[in-house]
C-alpha cells in the first residue's frame, strides 16, 4: 500500500471544493506496529516535507516510504488561515471546525477527534510555541480503532501541522510526542503512555527508554527484514478497541499495584527476584492478574533486550524468536488480547 501521485492530484481536487487554496505542505505520518508488546520496539513510518509554501510536492512516481511493503500513510495538505479558526476534513468525515482562543478542556469532547486537536494546540501553546488557524485535508490507510496508533498518528500530524505553518519546522519529535500525549490524558481521557506517540513521531524501528518520561532516550534500530525475505502483513481482523480504555487503563493499574506493595511506583524499579520469593504474599494481597501482568513486564524487559542486540547484530532467527515469545506472553500473562467485559 501507499500513496502514489495519482493519490495525491485526486486529494488536490478533494479539497478544491473547501477553498483551502495552495498546499504549505505535505505531510505523511503513519500509525505504529507492536512488534515488542511491552516496552520498546514499533514499527513506523514517517515523512514530513516542507514546500516552498504554496506547491505542493510530487516525489518521482510515487509519494510514499515503505517498510516490509506495507504501511498505512496520512497524507495531509494544510495551509494557513488568517481568522484564528482550525478546518479539519478527514476523508469519508465531516469537517471539524475549531476556534483557537478557545483551548479549555471539554469533558463531553472525551474521546473525539477534537479534543485531539484543541489539546495539542492547548500543549503548543503552553510550550511557548506560536499558533494558528489553519486548514486541512487529509486520507489516510491508518485503521481507526484498531491498535495500530491512529490517534497517535493524528496528534502528531497536528503538531507538525504547527510545527511548519507558525514555528519554521523547529519543535523537535520528542516535544511533539510528548505534547501529543499530554493531549490525549488530559482532552481526550485515555491514559496512555508515550510510546505510540514517540512511535509515529520519531519514525522508524526504534529502542525507546522511558525511565524519564521527560526525556526518553531514543535509539535507532537497524532494520534489514528485506535481505531476509521477510515483510510485514497486517490483517485486519476487524476488531475496535474504540471502547476499551478501562481494559487498557487497567494493566498499568494492576502492575502499579504489584510495584506498590514492592515499595516501588513501578515495576521496572522492583527486583524481580524478591517478586518471585514473595510470589504468594503478593498473590493474596492484590490478586492472581496484577501478578500475571508483572512476570510479563519482568520477562519482557529481557526479551525486548535480545530483541535489539538480535537486530543490531543480525541475528534474524534470536528476533523472530523473541517475537513469538512476545506474542505469548501478551496473551498469556499481560491478558490483553481479549477482554472479559
Amino acid at each position: 500500500m501507499g500513496i502514489d501521485k495519482i493519490k495525491i492530484i485526486d486529494l488536490i481536487y478533494m479539497v478544491a471544493p473547501y477553498g483551502f487554496g495552495k498546499c504549505a505542505f505535505i505531510n505523511q505520518s503513519a500509525g505504529t506496529v507492536h512488534k515488542i508488546n511491552q516496552n520498546i520496539i514499533f514499527l513506523t513510518v514517517q515523512f514530513k516535507l516542507l514546500s516552498s509554501y504554496g506547491h505542493p510536492i510530487f516525489i518521482g512516481k510515487n509519494f510514499y516510504i515503505s517498510v516490509f511493503d506495507t504501511i498505512f500513510p496520512t497524507l495531509l495538505m494544510t495551509a494557513k488561515n488568517n481568522n484564528d479558526v482550525v478546518r479539519f476534513v478527514s476523508d469519508g468525515y465531516d469537517m471539524i471546525t475549531l476556534n483557537i482562543n478557545d483551548l479549555e478542556v471539554n469533558n463531553d469532547e472525551a474521546g473525539t477527534t477534537v479534543s485531539l486537536i484543541r489539546g495539542v494546540l492547548r500543549g503548543l501553546k503552553d510550550h511557548g510555541y506560536k499558533i494558528g488557524g489553519f486548514n486541512a485535508y487529509a486520507t489516510s490507510d491508518v485503521l481507526v480503532g484498531a491498535g495500530l496508533s491512529s490517534s497517535a498518528a493524528f496528534e502528531v500530524v497536528v503538531g507538525t501541522i504547527i510545527s511548519g505553518l507558525y514555528n519554521d519546522m523547529k519543535i523537535n519529535s520528542v516535544e511533539i510526542a510528548q505534547i501529543s500525549q499530554y493531549a490525549e490524558n488530559v482532552f481526550f481521557k485515555k491514559p496512555c503512555g508515550l510510546m505510540d506517540q514517540m512511535a509515529c513521531s520519531v519514525g522508524g524501528m526504534v529502542n525507546i527508554d522511558f525511565k524519564d518520561p521527560t526525556k526518553p532516550i531514543v535509539k535507532k534500530v537497524p532494520t534489514e527484514f528485506e535481505k531476509y525475505d521477510y515483510s510485514l502483513c497486517i490483517v485486519d481482523t476487524k476488531g475496535d478497541h474504540v471502547d476499551l480504555t478501562d481494559d487498557y487503563a487497567m494493566i498499568p493499574s494492576e502492575m502499579k499495584k504489584v510495584a506498590n506493595f514492592l515499595g516501588e511506583d513501578y515495576l521496572r524499579d522492583c527486583d524481580s527476584n524478591e517478586f518471585y520469593i514473595r510470589l504468594d504474599e503478593i498473590r493474596e494481597a492484590v490478586g492472581d492478574r496484577p501478578v500475571l501482568r508483572a512476570i510479563h513486564f519482568f520477562n519482557e524487559e529481557h526479551n525486548v533486550k535480545n530483541a535489539v542486540s538480535s537486530l543490531e547484530n543480525g541475528k534474524f532467527v534470536k528476533f523472530l524468536d523473541a517475537i513469538r515469545k512476545s506474542g505469548n506472553s501478551s496473551f498469556k500473562y499481560l491478558q490483553n488480547v481479549y477482554t472479559t467485559r
